[in-house]
């Protein structure tokens, strides 16, 4: 950027290399409503950019080739070099969240069986009130079994086919809540589930876990990519930056004001 005109600051008190000092490199001065101005020379510019530079810290030499552009990087081997780049990983928490995720989606699929398996006997209750409802659940899954509470003779009914007392004391649980509250009882039901489904009850962590782990390879691998993929943008840009201040497109100025930033 070519700097050619600007108002004169409050004076104030600087410190410049003595050389910049003594050199006066303005060429016209003119008088405006916003105040005196002045026109500086290249030459001018130059030296006052250097002399901020030593006031950073810079060397006068240093300074003076990098406010006047004839500045020479040494390129290194494009073929092989790479800018630097911090290391990457999955995403954040990926893994916690995958098991929590894997877990739930688990633990309703299970839910939803055994809700299932009772559906059946849940609907025969369809339009009984609250007591009727807990009439009929006693009177199907607990009285057929209370044969040694009453006097000899006495009729019980039959248990519900097929069931032992400890399917139907499962029955009359899961009927109650689901009854009176829309919700399971217990999803651990070996009555429900079968042998495979508490199979997959007992493993469910040890699934989640291999799951949330294949996620998180999965994740590292397309975030390497991307990563790969930035690196090798950022390198072509530092590659044409170098090439463009080294055939003297890019001046000097802008490297300087790079290396005070």
């Amino acid at each position: 950027m070519r700097i050619e005109r600007y108002p004169i600051p409050q004076q104030r008190e600087t410190h410049v290399s003595s050389a910049a000092a003594k050199q006066n490199y303005a060429v016209a001065s003119s008088q405006t409503a916003g105040g005196e101005t002045v026109t500086i020379s290249e030459e001018g510019r130059q030296a006052a950019i250097a002399a901020q530079m030593e006031a950073a810290g810079i060397s006068p030499e240093a300074a003076k080739k990098l406010a006047s552009g004839t500045v020479k990087i040494i390129e290194p081997d494009w073929e092989t070099y790479q800018v630097q780049s911090l290391p990457v990983g999955p995403e954040l928490k990926l893994y916690e969240k995958t098991i929590c995720k894997t877990m739930s989606r688990e633990f309703k699929v299970l839910d939803n069986q055994v809700q299932d398996y009772y559906a059946p006997m849940l609907a025969k209750m369809e339009g009984m009130d609250a007591n009727e409802a807990m009439d009929h659940l006693f009177r199907t899954y607990k009285l057929p079994w209370l044969g040694d509470v009453f006097v000899d003779m006495a009729e019980l009914p039959d248990p519900p086919e097929g069931m032992t007392k400890q399917a139907a004391d499962m029955a009359y649980d899961q009927l109650m809540s689901l009854y009176f509250t829309g919700t399971t009882y217990a999803t651990n039901d070996p009555y429900a589930l079968g042998e495979e489904g508490m199979e997959r009850l007992a493993n469910m962590r040890e699934y989640a876990k291999e799951t949330a782990r294949a996620a998180c390879e999965e994740s590292q691998r397309e975030r390497e990519a991307q990563a790969a993929i930035d690196i090798a943008e950022r390198t072509e840009h530092f590659k044409q930056t170098v090439e463009k201040i080294n055939r003297g497109e890019l001046s000097g100025t802008c490297l300087g004001f790079m290396t005070l930033g």
